[in-house]
């Protein structure tokens, strides 16, 4: 009996190394570069880094709203994703930014930020059909993107299968 589950450990971290593999060519870091919001941010976090000042990334920017996010942005230092500096009541921490592209993993029409919102609520890691608020502070502490809480909520609310329960 030990031996069958043994096997099917290995099994699993092999399928799990393979799929590591495949993810560098369709994450959301090379996503973000096909959202042109993401890739002009990117564009400025890379003019700051290489100037040092704050004044010379901004200059691409037009728009107010686009420069606040200037300061709470970052460019990973090892992988070079876009990351939005997450403050909660315990910790501090970067999480990715999740364009509004195609995602490669999907079905056609379904983006990066509703395929997350699918992992999010609809999988067995932690119970299906999580409430309202449950599956908007697991997005949070997972990924971010601007009005995040707002479109989880447009995607529960019509979730037909909590829509049942309500």
């Amino acid at each position: 009996m030990y031996w069958h589950l043994f096997r099917l450990i290995i099994l699993l971290i092999l399928v799990v190394q393979f799929l590591i593999k495949l993810l560098p060519r369709n994450s959301p870091s090379r996503a973000q570069l096909h959202e042109p919001w993401a890739k002009g941010l990117i564009i400025a976090l890379r003019e700051q880094l290489s100037s040092g000042s704050k004044a010379a990334g901004a200059a691409r920017w037009t728009q107010k709203h686009q420069l606040s996010y200037l300061d709470q942005m970052r460019l990973s230092p090892h992988t070079e994703v876009l990351e939005y500096k997450y403050i909660s009541k315990v910790a501090t921490y970067w999480v990715p930014y999740m364009p509004n592209v195609q995602c490669q993993f999907a079905d056609a029409g379904i983006t990066w930020r509703y395929w997350v919102f699918i992992q999010i609520h609809c999988t067995m890691a932690g119970g299906f059909h999580r409430a309202k608020h449950a599956t908007i502070t697991l997005g949070i502490r997972m990924c971010w993107w601007p009005r995040m809480s707002h479109d989880i909520e447009i995607w529960w609310l019509e979730c037909p299968h909590c829509a049942k329960n309500r």
